[in-house]
């Protein structure tokens, strides 16, 4: 089968990098507005409800937004999957989106940010490692890439040095739950998007996983009360974020090796704490995000990195 245009530009190796620095980005940038949408909505860190409520818009609107960039691409409405492929995209939706993301906000009311971030790094070389499991010689660990993940994983420990937090045994094991569960999301969304549309699927993720949890959400008691102009906007700028990462994602996971993509996820908790500290004026200029950026940096040089020619 001929591949589509975008399905060959996400398959070019130099393209999927830029883009999935891109999305790993995107999603390092959330962490932050995250924080300032609670403020603006007056949500507590103990207000587990309210928070599933905050994911739940957001993803929905997210979805939304996926639905009308797949519209406005296809030049019609955007063709949803039917019978048994409907039903795992939404399975999709309930694994990928609302149980990684019930268990990733159950941590963060546990663990400190630094800590936290540390352990949800995992995701990054879990997935990784699982590729070598589930494909084989067609995307097997080798020597260059465990070096790669204990270069990256590295750079993430030196980012949180002297400042390491603490938590709860069910915090800790909340996040590593949340971190095997967007591990396991990965060759699972690559084997979905090969049955239908990949806006489609992203859509339906985005949708099912984001209804849940809204729904429990609010059947624990949570509610959304903006109390600012700005609440609004940062809560569609996620939304974005939202949307646009999970498209990137899916392309990315569809066109290219698990492991290969997976890796550029050491990223986040380093964007993240760059962006914490410009926008919640953390120091900034100090040798551990230097020598941070440097390790992960060379840990996707070698995950990256061609094998020479037999």
């Amino acid at each position: 089968m001929q591949k589509s245009r975008l399905d060959a530009l996400f398959s070019l190796p130099t393209a999927a990098v830029v883009l999935a620095i891109l999305c790993n980005i995107l999603w390092g940038s959330a962490f932050p507005f995250i924080k300032l949408g609670y403020r603006l909505f007056v949500i507590e860190s103990a207000d587990t409800p309210s928070i599933l409520c905050f994911a739940g818009i957001r993803f929905m609107l997210g979805s939304l937004l996926v639905y009308v960039c797949g519209s406005l691409l296809e030049r019609r409405p955007l063709p949803l999957p039917r019978g048994k492929v409907l039903g795992e995209c939404c399975a999709l939706g309930l694994w990928q989106t609302a149980a990684q993301y019930f268990f990733y906000y159950s941590a963060v009311a546990q663990l400190t940010g630094s800590f936290g971030s540390i352990l949800n790094s995992t995701q990054s070389f879990m997935g990784v490692i699982l590729a070598h499991f589930l494909y084989g010689a067609a995307d097997r660990m080798t020597g260059r890439k465990a070096l790669g993940c204990v270069l990256g994983f590295g750079g993430v420990l030196v980012a949180t040095l002297g400042n390491h937090g603490g938590g709860s045994a069910w915090g800790v094991t909340a996040m590593l739950i949340a971190s095997a569960v967007f591990a396991i999301a990965g060759p699972w969304n690559k084997s979905v998007t090969q049955k239908a549309d990949s806006f489609a699927v992203c859509c339906l993720n985005l949708g099912a996983g984001g209804l849940a949890l809204a729904v429990i959400g609010f059947a624990m008691g949570g509610h959304l009360a903006p109390q600012s102009p700005a609440a609004v906007p940062v809560l569609l700028y996620l939304a974005f974020v939202s949307g646009a990462g999970y498209v990137l994602w899916a392309l990315l996971m569809k066109n290219n090796p698990v492991s290969r993509i997976a890796v550029f996820g050491l990223l986040i908790p380093v964007v993240t704490t760059l962006l914490s500290a410009v926008l919640n004026a953390e120091p900034l200029f100090e040798w551990q995000y230097v020598a941070a950026l440097v390790l992960v940096c060379g840990g996707i040089f070698l995950v990256n990195k061609p094998r020479k020619a037999a």
